[in-house]
């Protein structure tokens, strides 16, 4: 059940992972965190191309690119519809500005050695099109089964939420039990690797350290579970009321 309890316990056993991985360095928990969440992401890409629909996805992943290249700034800038721009566009430019400085410390403290052209290639050109290619997988088959079976996974949006159709697109696929284990520890550790890097970029930012002590890497991760904790007691209205 969906419920505070539960919650909590989720969130305690999240905490208890970033923090230990923030506390180990990027060389140990991080980096070995990370490196399974990309092991599990080529795993479950494979499976919803395999057991999915595959020619769907290929087609959605080549006219979605074109369509973006073709309008994004028009997308963009466009003011059509005001509720989904302060629930999505502005939202997200606040988080992105906000996230940004942190990240980028970040990425730069893991990319010692090389240089600025390879930097700017994987973060600015091969991530960016990754994750057009994961969207396009995952979106693309969950856009997939609903054409096949009309209701499949717009029924689920319409009575469970967002975050229940993720479940309905891999509990689609054979073998649904192991598909939705996989996801969910995949959920899990994607979160927990962003945890730990903010844990760890938030110190670096405070002492000026490259190394920075294991003593306020641990602060700032208790306290970014602290205040997740007080948020979701709280409850969704004071979410939606503090994004907004």
């Amino acid at each position: 059940p969906d419920g505070a309890a539960s919650q909590i316990a989720v969130l305690v056993a999240l905490v208890a992972v970033f923090t230990l991985s923030a506390i180990s360095g990027i060389d140990r928990g991080i980096a070995l965190l990370s490196k399974l969440n990309v092991t599990l992401a080529l795993v479950l890409g494979l499976g919803l191309l395999i057991f999915g629909v595959p020619g769907f996805v290929g087609e959605a992943f080549l006219s979605s690119m074109g369509l973006y290249l073709t309008h994004s700034i028009e997308l963009a800038l466009g003011r059509d519809n005001e509720g989904w721009l302060g629930f999505w566009t502005v939202f997200y430019w606040g988080w992105f500005l906000g996230y940004a400085p942190l990240m980028s410390a970040f990425v730069a403290r893991v990319s010692r050695g090389r240089s600025v052209r390879e930097l700017t290639l994987a973060v600015a050109c091969i991530a960016p099109i990754l994750t057009h290619i994961w969207f396009s997988v995952l979106g693309g088959t969950g856009l997939g089964l609903e054409l096949e079976t009309p209701g499949v996974i717009t029924k689920v949006l319409a009575d469970q939420g967002m975050a229940s159709t993720l479940i309905a697109i891999v509990g689609a696929l054979p073998g649904a039990p192991f598909w939705i284990g996989l996801t969910l520890l995949l959920v899990f550790c994607f979160l927990a690797t962003t945890a730990d890097s903010m844990a760890y970029a938030i110190s670096v930012v405070v002492t000026g350290e490259a190394t920075p002590p294991t003593a306020m890497r641990l602060s700032w991760a208790l306290g970014m579970g602290a205040l997740t904790a007080l948020l979701l007691i709280a409850g969704n209205g004071s979410i939606n009321a503090l994004q907004q």
